[in-house]
Formats: C-alpha cells, structure tokens, sequence
C-alpha cells in the first residue's frame, strides 16, 4: 500500500484554548465532567484517543478500544508510537512533536496502526493539541479507520499494473509474479504463489512462487491433481476452493506435509484461477 501521508490542514485557533473554568488537572480535563462533550468523544463513531506531553495514551474512548483490540488499561499510559507501525512511527512523531509545539493548530495524516492481535490497519487521523488554564498541553487526536479504502485503492493500482504487463505481450511469468508480489504486499505475512496445470490435465507446473522458498517450489512442481493432493492438486481437482487451516493435521495433506512443514509452512488455501488454468495458493509461514 502507499506511504504514509502527513500533512499540516489548519491554523492557529483561539477557539481551541479550554473554557474559562474547565478544570485545569489532567484528570479533570480528560475526564471534562460537561455532559455536553462528553457524549461527542465517548460515543462518536470515530476513534479519540488523548495524549500527554510525554507521548502517552491519558484517555481512548470506546470505539478506539474496540478498533485496536485493547482495554482502557491496556491502553492507559501506552506511548501512542506503540500502537503505530514501525515503518510509520517517525512520520507521526514528527508532527505529534510539531503539534505540541503548535497549539491550536490542527495536523493530519495517514498512518498504519497495529492492533492488539497483531494485524494492521490504516487509519486517517486529525490531531490538535490545546493547553489548559494552568499550562499543561494535551493532544487530542480524532481518527478513523480506512483500511478498506486503501485495499480498494490498491487493488485497482495492482490491476492497472498487471493490464499494462499482458498488454505489452510479456511472458506469463512476469504477469503472475507481478501479481504474487502485489498480493503479498497487501496481505502482510502471506505467500502467493500459482500452479500451471498441464497439457494433459493432470499435473501442477510451477507458473511463480516469488516469495516461498525455491527447495519447496521445486519440489512441488510437477505434483499430482486428485482428491487428497494438498489445497492446490485437491481445488484443481474440486475446481472449487480449497482451504486449508493446518497443514500439520489436516488429511489433504498427509504426502505434503513434510515438504510445507520444513519450511514453516502452517496454512495453505488455493482458488482454481480458471482463465490461465491454474491454481493459485497463499502460504502462512510461523515465525
């Protein structure tokens, strides 16, 4: 998927100082015991999460617990870069650094987010940071989730990519590596792979398996299409999907399971793409 996109949306807003009278410690101001706020941050669809001076989480509300998988005080006191992607966390510190700098003035940006099970998510978020009557500075950031819109987005980049190789009349190859790679791009932690099914109906030939290791490709290559032949030989067989949770214990797989097992190959599911004739398979690796 695209890079992560920050940018500054706002100026300085007078409006953005705390009411004459709002408790001034952080508790209170976190808390803001005015009914009429509280409703908007606790019950919005939106994800709001507060942070301190020092870059820790002081208050989430609902909706930001439910999308990343934590309690509240699971996510109490978290430094706010922990629930960013790796890849992601100097950008966003830049401008949570620029923001505290810069009361009043509203940031923005596209990030990735990891949740609490360890899958990631894109989310677009605004932030703002205000200072309370005794001078104490807190960021208020409002988000919400676009992972869908992303996948959407780069979806139809990988088709636009893979239409322009077949339309420049490339080797089938290329077309299917270029379509592995995008794929794995966009499902963190999967292989992809394809398997050509051959002149006579009955074997899998390699077509492109950029990612899985080259000792297994080869030595899946050329195997047999039948009722028990692993996902891909048992969907070319089906001709319907074949999913496959555990290699380690499923049926499908008792005379493969020795070749995906020494590779750390634990999940296999494989979709008959029937406009090349082959079958195309995704392979979780542990860790």
């Amino acid at each position: 998927m695209s890079k992560p996109f920050i940018e500054q949306t706002g100026k300085p807003d007078s409006s953005s100082e705390p009411a004459a009278g709002k408790a001034s410690s952080a508790k209170e101001f976190l808390t803001d015991k005015d009914l009429s706020y509280k409703p908007f941050y606790e019950f919005s669809s939106f994800n709001y999460v507060t942070v301190d001076s020092l870059g820790n989480i002081v208050a989430a509300n609902s909706t930001s617990m439910s999308t990343l998988g934590f309690s509240e005080e699971e996510l109490a006191g978290k430094p706010i870069l922990d629930i960013f992607h790796p890849g992601d966390r100097e950008g966003v510190a830049e401008r949570l650094k620029t923001s505290f700098e810069n009361p009043g003035v509203e940031y923005r940006w596209e990030a990735r987010k990891v949740k609490k099970d360890g899958s990631v998510i894109w989310a677009r978020e605004n932030a703002t940071t205000v200072r309370t009557d005794s001078g104490q500075v807190f960021t208020k950031i409002a988000g919400e989730d676009i992972t869908q819109q992303k996948l959407a987005l780069s979806m139809l980049s990988m088709e636009k990519k893979v239409f322009e190789t077949m339309a420049g009349n490339k080797p089938l190859y290329r077309t299917l590596d270029l379509i592995c790679s995008e794929i794995e791009g966009l499902a963190n932690g999967m292989l992809c792979s394809f398997l050509i099914v051959d002149e006579s109906g009955k074997r899998l030939r390699h077509g492109a398996a950029p990612s899985l290791p080259a000792e297994y490709a080869r030595a899946i290559d050329g195997s047999e299409i039948g009722p028990s032949t692993g996902s891909c030989g048992t969907a070319a067989y089906r001709k319907e999907p074949v999913i496959v949770t555990d290699i380690e214990t499923d049926p499908l797989w008792d005379d493969y399971r020795h070749l995906a097992l020494e590779h750390s190959l634990r999940a296999c599911w494989s979709i008959p793409a029937s406009w090349i004739w082959a079958t195309s398979s995704w392979a979780t690796a542990s860790r």
